[in-house]
């Protein structure tokens, strides 16, 4: 049986914290990167795409991920 799987994401002006958790709110995995606002919009976007990336490689074998909230 699969377990459904969600990553949670905390975009702060300092910091983005991101999780991998499961339905009933079990946390998984939790990483955290500096924000770099001096990147602008897309080094935000490209760093958000590699949290992301980080925690679906988490997932695999773990269960079905079932969708991302920001």
């Amino acid at each position: 049986m699969s377990t459904d799987l969600a990553i949670g994401i905390d975009l702060g002006g300092t910091a983005i914290k991101a999780c991998l958790s499961t339905a009933s709110g079990d946390i998984l995995r939790e990483i955290q990167r500096p924000t770099e606002a001096q990147s602008g919009p897309e080094g935000i976007i490209a760093l958000l795409v590699s949290m992301i990336a980080t925690l679906e490689e988490a997932a695999r074998g773990t269960g079905a991920l079932r969708g991302i909230g920001i």
